[in-house]
């Protein structure tokens, strides 16, 4: 199989607003495919890369376990006098809490853990064909869990 070259389906994701993963997903097409989800399956881990670009050094990807998928009400931090629609976001968003971030963490696995803001394309919204594919598969959570991250869509 050929695989990608990374500053090739970078510049391709980019360009075309697509989350890229590096394996097979329920909702992921072949790459090059354009449509929703928006996730093609180009043998090139796009979170992962992210993350390590950003952060440097990873431990190993972890499991995505959905169960730590949580919807948040963020209508909370519109401005005041303002409408979803004025701004383009839906009311609701979702966040991806790994178990040593989660409140329910014991104080000795609890750790201090960083945010990472997870912008999709507007085709990818919630209420979109998409619906919770971005969150589920985009290849995220993985990372987030075992690296202490908590990823919010």
């Amino acid at each position: 199989m050929l695989r990608a070259d990374r500053r090739a389906v970078a510049f391709f994701a980019s360009k075309l607003r697509l989350q890229v993963v590096d394996g097979p997903c329920p909702v992921c097409h072949a790459c090059g495919y354009l449509g929703s989800p928006f996730i093609n399956n180009c043998g090139f881990d796009m979170a992962g890369a992210v993350f390590a670009h950003l952060l440097g050094r990873l431990s190993p990807r972890g499991d995505n376990i959905l169960s730590h998928i949580i919807e948040v009400d963020q209508q909370q931090f519109f401005p005041p006098d303002t409408t979803p629609e004025a701004l383009g976001m839906s009311t609701t968003a979702f966040a991806y809490v790994p178990a040593s971030c989660s409140a329910s963490a014991s104080a000795e696995s609890r750790q201090r853990c960083r945010i990472h803001v997870m912008y999709h394309g507007c085709w990818s919204s919630f209420e979109s064909p998409a619906k919770m594919g971005i969150v589920r598969h985009a290849g995220f959570n993985a990372w987030a869990e075992s690296n202490g991250i908590v990823v919010y869509y």
